[in-house]
This record gives structure tokens, C-alpha cells and sequence, in this order.
């Protein structure tokens, strides 16, 4: 109630004069939503003031442009936000509040639009990564934007048809735009931390005096005194005092001095090491060199008793501490009765809030069970059920009761919640037979259910209820039974499905939380994969039990008094809960399967001698064949099917030009490769070889991982394969379980995200872009890691892209995994001999810390032109080389023993023919290069290795084909009428992860070179406008 006092009090006191609040983005930004959904209280609604930077939106709260301001700090699926987390230390502001803003992306396209109609998908790069999954089922192509407001406006600006945008509901809003669909983001738990903040008074900032839950934001650096443990005496500040820490992060310390004079902001204790006539920066100078400053987060208000002596404690080991500070936990901004722009002395006026009138359809034990709560906090009870068996117990507890039929009366009271405790089972019917226009005539009304599943409910009330009705999907995970004794540590789930009037919302929710329940914040998706495997499956095995007619005995053990008791909880449950779990839960039917699975598992374990089955076995038919899902995932490839194409049109008479294979082609075989292989065959040694291939040829291959790449390798850790891609499959199907990603940057060689998918986990596919060199940066890995990572791929020199890592930017790469030990590397590095303009190759396995964690593979194909031999290897530490060994003894064996042969002379033969090949490739590379530059609108990243270039070609989507039948809108219809119509075959960069460009192999005769760089020119140029 306090709480509620506060914020009317402070709208009251700034209605005059409405609030500005800066963000950053553009208009119908995610911060922009974030900004009304978390003022949605408010009378007089504030002006939200667009800033294109963070820095600029931090500007104009220091400069007194704005009053607030409201800024993303941390997403939970990309991490922490440094920039800001720097600058909320730099400037002179301080947090007044938070808001745990719940990302949905949304569909947006010119109103008359349709799903089906949509080709491309434009949005920020983030946004994109974040729905892939959506926009492949889609059928459409993604395109980058710089942020996701900006795509939609320019959607309605040019009036492009047949795209879409991925942005807010608040952009559809903005720009006229209609919503085709809403959260269509792959990963439902997708949450941003906004932090409110204020320009820092001339005082320390104090919590406000309300009773509502506090949050505390401190920093602090321990001072340079040596003392074991020192960090954890510093924390342990706190729970000695029963306060806990709901964040720590560690930040290297920069120009510590100048931050502390810029930001103007009293630190909380005046320390000897920095106070009085001390010179701050010198200070922080004389420390040692690696200082890290500790952002903490803790569950209380720094006016509070603990709390000072806690931070009085803490000032002993720090030679900094400064309070950032202290607000409301994950609620509405609540301040002090002050107004923000005058801060005056206006007396706090006490008024008492009434309770809310709620109404429970469905007065059953569990409502009953609820109603006595919320009665005793004040709030007046309605009730309505079937029939009028509960009329008199609702008198007794002083509750008005009607039957249902009579359900109207009630909506026609200013109600604020209608709480829906119905079975799982009756839901649906008992939701679509009610008035909800008659109740939707009061706007902002809560109606909130209790089931045990969360999908279910949520798209039943989505789908039924009108849009002025709010909707908070809740599951109080407990009952009479075990809430007995009173709610403290019970937990609670909820998941503000849609809510304009926040403040209703928040009351309800703390009747839960006023009553110590743990609160948890959850989307309805991830509730029903947890409740999935916990609470179907608790009430399953106490079935299942129930079916044993278990009995007491004497001599019980404690585990099977537990099974007892577990028979019996679940057993008092209706079996329509159960029923309901299974049926309107789809992680149930999985959960079943594979607690069948484990029976049959386990059962076959005991009877390992088994039986022979008898009788003749009969085929199955193919349709009754299940196709393992891993291969109903994997994709056709890109260059397999512009290659069949091409070749169709051959075997018609007609002529094509194909760049689309990547191969050295117009380059032959050196001589003493294929004099090996002859002498191979002459000499009979065409047998099989160990499986990991010829000691001869391991050990040409260490001498060779020496002499070029300053890698140490012993015989056992080469394993010789059919080709690199064999050795890239049998690596991740060694080291990936089935919930594990794989890193791969974009645009990438088109098997590696379909040997992830093989393998059974997923590739997640980080977009790289050609002023960049398409190189995939530490900071864009950083955002990537995830506890799921398992494997990142890296391709230097690169197919498609010919990009070489650097050994600078190899460094920064090394530096982020170190935080990640977890994670495996896998560098290809089949066209290492391959590279320009005296750029160097240099494997990630040669930088310190890395060697460990790193699989080479390499291979014969490319450098020394032995595409056909068939022939590739990879070099990791032992176990992972035993593990690749184990799965190559059960798919091929040993590699081809001639290519074995022709591969141990190509490693003894010397440089000389292959830098000759090299020579053939610089003229071709740089007479393509010379070609695309003069063609206009193409943009290129020159590569520095490989025999390909990937031209962006983007800037002609939209345009026709000359006889205006077809308009080109990516870059597989383009590349199917550059072979159509001039009978030239490049490979689209769809199938490269990036539908901008087309990729060009210049490994072909210069001839063939020629006549298609001449058609690709005629072909872009010849595009039209309608």
C-alpha cells in the first residue's frame, strides 16, 4: 500500500509539467515499450525522447534535457551490456528503479499483407538470430537492418511489398503497419534489465521509505593490502547479515581517477586512500597492475540497518566503494513523495488503499483454499460455481456467491480480477461460455488463471477474451495441503501475458508474495518443459506406484515411506489433473516416451542374455520406416542442387559455364603425387591400412604441422579420413549431447550446419558482415557463449569468403574462450597453402592456451589439387583423436591406401608446384576482382585466401528480369536466371548463410572465367524496373 501511495503521489506532483525519459533507438523501440509499459500507472503519461546512442541518451539526463532515463543493461540470452554498465559509473545518475522488460518480437508488414506473401525479413541482426527458426519456416530470407523500429519505418516509408520487419507491437503502432504475427521468437525466456535512472542529488542516495522488497546496486574495488581470501571476506559481508546477492560481475578497471572526477557522484564511505588531500587518479595508479572492480547487486535497502554495517564492513578490504543505487525489486519506479524536478518538502499524505474486488469463477477446494488469503489481506470475494452447493459455506466465509448462470451481475460490478480455478479438463468450455464482452466494457480488467500447464490456458484466453481485457497466466504450485501451515517459501509462477494496467497486475501478484511464496517470473513455455519433467512425471510414478498396491511393512526404509507418501499426494489429486497434464502439455507425451524408453532400457540391462527370436523375420515396409529427425532437419545442399541444374542443361547440348564447384580444376595433379599413386598400384599395396591411417603418412603430417605451423603432434593424434568433411563429422558427432550448440559464423561452407544437425545438436549462426571482413569478432563471440556452447567453428582461409584470421584478432578470440573452458574448437584449415598478398595462415592451435582445446583439419584436396583422392586428416589432443578414431572404426575404416601413398609424397615433394598453382590463382583472383569493381552496386570483401569471392549483390533485389515476369528478391532466383538465361552457374549465398551475395570459384580455366564474370555483368545490368 505504500508502494501505491508513493507512485500516485509522484504523478500527482509531476502532472503538471509532464516527464521526459530518453532512450536509445528510434521511435516504436523495444525501450520505448519498455518505457510505457513500466509508467502505465501513471496519470499523465511521460514524453519518451529518442537518443540515437547510449551515451547520448546518458547526456541528456546529465544536461537536464530529460528527467529520466531508461536503458537496457542485461538480456538473458546475450549477457551484460557493458557500455552501459561503464557509463551508469562515469556519469553523475543514480537507479531509482528497474523493470524486467519480457522481449516479443513481432511480425509487421504493409497493412493488406499476408504470411504467404513474405519473401525477405528485415530487422536488427539480433532480432534475426533470435527468430531464425521462425523466419526458415517462413520460407523468407533474412536481411540485416541497424535496429529493429528502423526496419519497420522504412518498410512504410519505401512501401516495400513482400517484406516484413521483426519489431515491436509498438512500431506496428508508429508506422501503420499491421502485426501478422507476435512472438515469434525462437527462445521464449528472452527478458531484458532496464534500469530507471535519475541525475544524481546532492546527497547520498537513501531507499525510499516503503515497505515493498529493496534492491541495492553497489561497486567497489578491493584495496592493494595482501590478505587470503580477500574477495571472499568482502562478500561474506553480506551473508553474515542475511542479505543475499541476486548479481556479481567483475570489470577490468580503466582510468579509474578520471571516472571518479567525471561522475561527480559522493562515494559512500570517504576512505583514507582516496579522501581529504589525496590526489584519486595517483591512487589508482600506485595499484596493481590487473584491478577489477566488483558490480553487486544485493536484496535489500542501503538505508536498512544491515545494509549500513554490511557496507561499513566492506570499506575495510576496498580502497573504493560507491552505492549506484537503491530501488524497488523488479517493480514501477517507487520514490519518495518528492517530485523529481523540484525534490520539495510536501508532506507524504497517509491514505489507506482499499482491496480489490475479485471475483473466483469455479469456488471448488482450490478456490475456496484461495478466497480465505485473500479475504484475511482485505480484498472483497465474489464467487460463482455451478449450482448453489457452496451458497452457504461462501456466507460463512464472507464471500458473495452466485451460481454461474447468474454471472453477468457480477461483471457488471467494477470488479478488478476475475480469478479462473477450473479444472484443466473443463477450461476451455467454461472460458468460451462466458459474457467477456459484457466484462470487457470495463477497461483494464485482470483475468488470471491457476492451472498446472501454462500453454493451454494462455492461448485459449489470447483467443477468446477481448483485447481490453488483461491477461496473467499464474500457477500457485501448491494446494490446501501443503499451504496448510501458511504460504512462506512456497513457490509461485507467473507470466504477464497482457497487461496495460501494471499497477492491478502487481497488486495481485503480491498477494502471493505478501505471503513469503518464492516468486517466480516465467513464460508459460519454459513452466510446461520444466513442469514436463517434474511434476508429470512425480504424478506418473506415483500412479504407477498406485497400480502395485504398494502396503506398509515393518521394516519400511525411508525411501520407501517416501514412495508411500507419494502414492498417496498424487492419488488425492483428481485423475482430470492428471489427464490434463498429459493431454495439454506436448513436453508430457515426450516425457512419457522417454520414461518408456528407460523401462525397456533398463529391462534389457537385466535380461542381457536375452532370447533368440524365432521364426522367420518379415520386412517392414518403407512407409512404416520412421526417418530419424536429424536427417529430417538437414537442409539440400546449395551447390549440389545449382550443380544439378547445370548439368540437367549439359545433357540437353547446352553449353554452361560453372563456377560453382570448389575446385582446382584447371590445375592438374603435380606429377610425383600421381607417381606414388601409380607405384601404389604396381607394387600391390592396395590393402587395408590402420584405420587412422599409414604410420608414414601421421608422421609426414606431424612434420608438416611443425614446419608450417609450429604445432607439435605426435603419430596417435592424426586420424587420416575420406576427406576433411569426414574428420569435421566425426569430431562433432564425438563431442556434441543433443542440447548442445555449435558456433558457426556467417556466411559459413554450406556442410558445417548440417553435420550439427546430423549429429543432433543445433548450429547457432552468427552473422558476420563485409566491412568486417567477414571475421567473426571477440565481441561477437562473447555474445554468442552460452552454457549450451560446445564447439565453435572457425575457417581461415575461409570458404565462401576467402577471409584470413590475423594472429591479433585470434588473440582477442582466445581471450574470450578462456572464460569458457567448456568449449572446443574446431578449425578447418584446408586451404592454409592458399593465401595473398604475403598475408600469413596462422592456426588458433598455436596461441597460447589453445593447443588443448583445439582440432586441426586439414586435408590434401585443396592445396596440392587431389580432390578425387579423397583424402583429409585431423590433429587434436589425444582423447579427442581416440574419440574420432572410435567413430571412424564404425563408419569407413581406413582411407583409400593409394591416396595414403600420393599423400606422404605430397608432403615430401616440396613447395614448388604448389606455389605455382598459387601464381595461376593471384592473376584470376585479381581479374575478377579487377571485373566486379566495375560493375555498379557490387560491393566486395577482397579475400585474402581460398579461391572464392562472395559479392554482394543485394542492391538489385527488387529489380526484373527483361521480360518484367519475374522480379528477383534473392539470390537463389537470381543465380537460377543467370543459368537459365545466360547459362552461367554460381552458387547463391543463401546457402551460405548470407542471401546477399552469390559465390564466385575462380579456381576454373580463365577462359571459362571470362565468359562468366561477361555474363554475370550482362545479367545484373540487364535487371529492370517495372
Amino acid at each position: 500500500e505504500d508502494t501505491l501511495l508513493c507512485l500516485r503521489s509522484l504523478y500527482r506532483n509531476t502532472k503538471k509539467q509532464k516527464m521526459k525519459v530518453s532512450f536509445q533507438g528510434v521511435k516504436g523501440a523495444y525501450s520505448e515499450l519498455c518505457i510505457r509499459e513500466y509508467f502505465s500507472v501513471a496519470a499523465t503519461k511521460p514524453i519518451p525522447v529518442p537518443c540515437e546512442t547510449f551515451d547520448d541518451a546518458f547526456a541528456a539526463l546529465v544536461d537536464g534535457k530529460v528527467d529520466l532515463a531508461m536503458l537496457p543493461f542485461e538480456n538473458s540470452l546475450g549477457g551484460t551490456i557493458y557500455r552501459n554498465v561503464d557509463l551508469l559509473l562515469r556519469r553523475p545518475v543514480h537507479v531509482i528503479g528497474e523493470h524486467n522488460f519480457r522481449v516479443r518480437h513481432c511480425l509487421l508488414a504493409l497493412p493488406g499483407t499476408k504470411k504467404s506473401d513474405i519473401k525477405t525479413v528485415i530487422s536488427h541482426p539480433q532480432a534475426l538470430a533470435q527468430c531464425e527458426g521462425y523466419i526458415h519456416r517462413l520460407g523468407a530470407v533474412a536481411q540485416n537492418e541497424v535496429d529493429t523500429a528502423g526496419s519497420a519505418e522504412r518498410i512504410r516509408n519505401e512501401g516495400l511489398k513482400g517484406y516484413a520487419a521483426i519489431a515491436s507491437s509498438l512500431a506496428a503502432e508508429h508506422f501503420k503497419l499491421e502485426k501478422l504475427d507476435e512472438g515469434i521468437e525462437d527462445e521464449t525466456n528472452n527478458f531484458t534489465r532496464f534500469l530507471c535512472m535519475e541525475r544524481m542529488p546532492t546527497s547520498i542516495p537513501r531507499a525510499p521509505s516503503v515497505s515493498t522488497p529493496m534492491k541495492t546496486s553497489i561497486v567497489f574495488c578491493l584495496n592493494k593490502a595482501r590478505m587470503p581470501g580477500k574477495l571472499f571476506r568482502a562478500l561474506s559481508t553480506f551473508s553474515l547479515r542475511d542479505i543475499s546477492i541476486s548479481k556479481i560481475e567483475s570489470r577490468p578497471m580503466k582510468n579509474m581517477g578520471k571516472m571518479i572526477s567525471e561522475a561527480r557522484r559522493p562515494l559512500y564511505y570517504d576512505f583514507a586512500t582516496l579522501g581529504g588531500s589525496k590526489d584519486a587518479e595517483a591512487e589508482f595508479k600506485s595499484l596493481a597492475k590487473f584491478q577489477y572492480l566488483f558490480y553487486v547487486d544485493i536484496l535489500a535497502g542501503v538505508n536498512e540497518t544491515k545494509t549500513v554495517n554490511a557496507l561499513r564492513h566492506l570499506g575495510e578490504v576496498c580502497s573504493f566503494l560507491r552505492v549506484l543505487g537503491s530501488y524497488p525489486e523488479s517493480r514501477e519506479m517507487v520514490e519518495e513523495t518528492k517530485s523529481i524536478e523540484s525534490r520539495n518538502d510536501s508532506k507524504k499524505v497517509k491514505k489507506t488503499v482499499p482491496g480489490m474486488k475479485i471475483l473466483i469463477i469455479g469456488f471448488g477446494t482450490f478456490g475456496q483454499f484461495l478466497a480465505k488469503t485473500m479475504i484475511k489481506q482485505g480484498h472483497s470475494v465474489y464467487a460463482c460455481s455451478r449450482g448453489t452447493k457452496y451458497t452457504k459455506l461462501a456466507e460463512q466465509m464472507g464471500v458473495e456467491y452466485k451460481p454461474i448462470s447468474q454471472i453477468e451481475d457480477f461483471f457488471k460490478l467494477e470488479l478488478d480480477c476475475v480469478l479462473v480455478s477450473v479444472s484443466i479438463k473443463s477450461f476451455e468450455k467454461v472460458i468460451s461460455s462466458l459474457p467477456w464482452d459484457t466484462l470487457g466494457k470495463q477497461s483494464e480488467v485482470l483475468v488470471v488463471e491457476v492451472l498446472s500447464v501454462k500453454i493451454h490456458p494462455k492461448k485459449i484466453l489470447l483467443k477468446t477474451l477481448p483485447e481490453s481485457l488483461d491477461i496473467l497466466c499464474t500457477h500457485p504450485m501448491f494446494g490446501p495441503e501443503s499451504g496448510r501451515h501458511g504460504w512462506r517459501g512456497l513457490p509461485f509462477m507467473y507470466d504477464r501475458i497482457r497487461i496495460s494496467n501494471r499497477l492491478t497486475c502487481d497488486r495481485f501478484i503480491n498477494i502471493f508474495g505478501d505471503e513469503g511464496c518464492q516468486m517466480y517470473q516465467m513464460s508459460c513455455e519454459l513452466h510446461d518443459a520444466y513442469a514436463a519433467s517434474s511434476q508429470f512425471i512425480t504424478h506418473t510414478t506415483g500412479r504407477i506406484l498406485s497400480k502395485l498396491s504398494l502396503k506398509s511393512t515393518p521394516i519400511n526404509t525411508k525411501g520407501f515411506e517416501s514412495l508411500l507418501k507419494l502414492v498417496e499426494t498424487t492419488c488425492k489429486d483428481s485423475f482430470d489433473l492428471y489427464e490434463g497434464l498429459y493431454k495439454h502439455n506436448e513436453h508430457s507425451k515426450q516425457q512419457l516416451s522417454l520414461l518408456r524408453s528407460a523401462f525397456n532400457e533398463l529391462e534389457d540391462t537385466l535380461q542381457k542374455s536375452g532370447t533368440e527370436v524365432k521364426g522367420d523375420s518379415k520386412e517392414i515396409p518403407l512407409a512404416q520406416v520412421d526417418v530419424n529427425p536429424n536427417v529430417s532437419k538437414m537442409k539440400p545442399s546449395a551447390t549440389i542442387q545449382i550443380h544439378s541444374l547445370a548439368t540437367a542443361l549439359k545433357e540437353k547440348g547446352e553449353k554452361v559455364v560453372s563456377l560453382a564447384v570448389g575446385e582446382p580444376n584447371d590445375t592438374k595433379c603435380p606429377e610425383p603425387i600421381l607417381k606414388a599413386a601409380h607405384e601404389a598400384l604396381n607394387t600391390g599395396k592396395t590393402y587395408y591400412t590402420s584405420s587412422v591411417g599409414m604410420l608414414s603418412l601421421r608422421k609426414a603430417i606431424c612434420d608438416k604441422l611443425k614446419r608450417d605451423n609450429g604445432l607439435t603432434y605426435q603419430p596417435s593424434q592424426i586420424v587420416c579420413s575420406n576427406g576433411a568433411k569426414q574428420s569435421i563429422m566425426q569430431l562433432v558427432t564425438a563431442l556434441v549431447s543433443r542440447n548442445d550448440e555449435v558456433i558457426v559464423p556467417a556466411p559459413y561452407w554450406t556442410s558445417y550446419p548440417d553435420i550439427c544437425r546430423l549429429a543432433g545438436c543445433s548450429p547457432k549462426i552468427v552473422k558476420t558482415e563485409l566491412k568486417d571482413g567477414y571475421r567473426l569478432s571477440a565481441s561477437q563471440l562473447e555474445l554468442a557463449l552460452s552454457p549450451r556452447t560446445r564447439i565453435l567453428i572457425l575457417c581461415s582461409p575461409s570458404n565462401p569468403t576467402g577471409s584470413v584470421y590475423p594472429r591479433e584478432e585470434l588473440v582477442e578470440i582466445a581471450k574470450v574462450l578462456k572464460k569458457y573452458p567448456r568449449v572446443f574448437v574446431l578449425s578447418d584449415e584446408i586451404y592454409e597453402y592458399i593465401t595473398y598478398n604475403g598475408v600469413k595462415h596462422v592456426s588458433i592451435a598455436s596461441i597460447e592456451g589453445m593447443y588443448e582445446r583445439t582440432a586441426v583439419i586439414n586435408g590434401f584436396s585443396k592445396g596440392f589439387a587431389m580432390t578425387g583422392f579423397r583424402l583429409g586428416y585431423l590433429a587434436a589432443p589425444l582423447k579427442v583423436a581416440k574419440l574420432c578414431a572410435k567413430v571412424q572404426g564404425q563408419i569407413t575404416s581406413c582411407s583409400c591406401s593409394i591416396s595414403q601413398h600420393a599423400g606422404v609424397a605430397a608432403l615430401s615433394m616440396g613447395m614448388g608446384p604448389v606455389n605455382e598453382m598459387k601464381k595461376d590463382f593471384t592473376k584470376k583472383r585479381k581479374f575478377v576482382l579487377d571485373f566486379l569493381d566495375s560493375i555498379a552496386k557490387v560491393q566486395v570483401a577482397k579475400p585474402d585466401g581460398a579461391f572464392y569471392v562472395l559479392p554482394q549483390i543485394s542492391a538489385y533485389y527488387g529489380k526484373y528480369t527483361p521480360d518484367r515476369k519475374k522480379m528477383i528478391t534473392n539470390s537463389t532466383e537470381f543465380c537460377k536466371h543467370l543459368l537459365s538465361d545466360y547459362k552461367i552457374a554460381l552458387v547463391p549465398g543463401a546457402g551460405f548463410g548470407d542471401d546477399r551475395c552469390v559465390r564466385i570459384s575462380y579456381a576454373g580455366a580463365m577462359s571459362d572465367l571470362k565468359a562468366a564474370m561477361t555474363g554475370l555483368k550482362s545479367c545484373l545490368e540487364g535487371l529492370v524496373n517495372l
